[in-house]
């Protein structure tokens, strides 16, 4: 039942899916796919779309990153929100090692690295 083609349905003309169907099965597609499918071959060609830039969110970490990704210097609020995010999580980064104390590797690990580097373990 693999093979079997999906019997045609021509109230789903005047979309890409139909323009396609019309294509497989060696029809000329009908003016509303073929309008759909150059419609669609527009957006496709002119890339994707940018969110407009929004103001309203500043003063958030969020807000920082969307400043770097569009161009925009970062105002006051957002580097300073960025700047506590960094701050916590440096601390929060600092708190885990305290708790469990520096990284460690184990014997196999020290003994690759050892052979990788050449150093003696």
């Amino acid at each position: 039942m693999a093979g079997k083609k999906k019997p045609f349905d021509p109230n789903r003309c005047g979309t890409y899916a139909n323009y396609a169907a019309h294509r497989r099965r060696g029809e000329r597609p009908c003016d509303a796919c073929r309008a759909a499918y150059n419609e669609y071959n527009r957006r496709y060609q002119a890339g994707p779309t940018r969110a407009v830039f929004d103001w309203a969110k500043c003063g958030t970490h969020a807000n920082y990153n969307a400043h770097l990704r569009h161009g925009v210097p970062a105002c006051e609020a957002c580097r300073k929100a960025h700047r506590e995010y960094r701050k916590s999580t440096r601390k929060s980064r600092a708190k885990a090692t305290a708790k469990n104390g520096p990284l460690k590797h184990s014997p196999k690990m020290i003994a690759y690295l050892a052979e990788m580097y050449g150093e003696s373990a």
